[in-house]
C-alpha cells in the first residue's frame, strides 16, 4: 500500500551537487587566503568522489537504511491491521444499517488518510536524518581541503570535473579521502532524530550511529 522508499544514488548526488556549489563558491579564511594568493599553486580535488567513497558516508547510508527498514516493517504491520479491520467491516455489513455502515466506513477511511500522513512524515524524518549526517561530512571535508591547501601553499582549489588539463601533483583527491576517513570514520547522529516517534506516540528504539 505504502513504501518509505530507498535512499538511492540520485539523492546522494543531489546533496553532493548542493555541497559543491557552496564549497567552490567560498574562499579560504583570513590570513590563509591572503598567503595563498601570493603563491600560484593550484590544486584540484574530485570532491564528489571523495564524498561518495568516504567511510563516513558509507556508515551514514547504512544507519539510515537500517532506520528505513525498521520503519517500513512498522508500516507493514499497520497496513495489515487495516486490512483485517476492513475485512471485519465487510463481514459485518449485513448486521449494520446503511447509516452505521457509512459511519464506520468514514472512520476507516480517516485511518487510511492518517497512515498516508505518517508515511510522508517518516520520509521527511529520513531525509532529516541523512542531511544531518551529510552536513558533518561536508564540514569535515572543507577542513581537510583547507589543511592540504595551506600545507602546499595553494592559491586555488578547483573541482576536478571543471578542469580540462592538470598534472598528477595537483590532484589531492586520494590524499583528501585518506585524511577524511582518518578524521571522520563515521558520523554521529542526534538521538532526537534517531528516536523517531512511532504511530502510538512512543519513541522507537535508538539505532547505532553507523558502522
Amino acid at each position: 500500500m505504502f513504501d518509505l522508499g530507498k535512499l538511492g544514488p540520485n539523492y546522494l548526488s543531489g546533496l553532493i551537487c548542493l555541497f559543491l556549489l557552496g564549497f567552490l563558491a567560498t574562499s579560504f579564511p583570513g590570513a590563509a587566503w591572503s598567503q595563498a594568493l601570493e603563491s600560484k599553486v593550484v590544486l584540484i580535488v574530485d570532491a564528489q568522489a571523495v564524498i561518495r567513497d568516504s567511510d563516513a558516508v558509507a556508515s551514514l547510508q547504512k544507519t539510515v537504511e537500517q532506520r528505513r527498514q525498521q520503519l517500513q516493517q512498522e508500516l507493514l504491520a499497520q497496513q495489515e491491521e487495516l486490512r483485517t479491520e476492513e475485512q471485519a467491516l465487510i463481514d459485518r455489513r449485513e448486521q449494520l444499517t446503511n447509516e452505521q455502515f457509512a459511519e464506520e466506513r468514514r472512520l476507516f477511511q480517516e485511518k487510511i488518510v492518517q497512515l498516508q500522513r505518517e508515511v510522508q512524515a517518516r520520509r521527511g524524518l529520513l531525509d532529516q536524518l541523512y542531511a544531518s549526517g551529510f552536513s558533518q561530512v561536508q564540514g569535515q571535508l572543507r577542513v581537510v581541503v583547507e589543511q592540504i591547501a595551506g600545507e602546499r601553499g595553494a592559491s586555488l582549489v578547483l573541482q576536478k570535473t571543471a578542469v580540462v588539463l592538470s598534472s598528477a601533483e595537483q590532484d589531492i583527491t586520494e590524499e583528501t579521502l585518506r585524511r577524511l576517513n582518518q578524521s571522520l570514520p563515521e558520523v554521529t547522529l542526534p538521538a532526537d532524530i534517531l528516536q523517531m516517534e512511532t504511530p502510538g506516540g512512543e519513541q522507537a528504539p535508538q539505532q547505532g550511529s553507523g558502522g
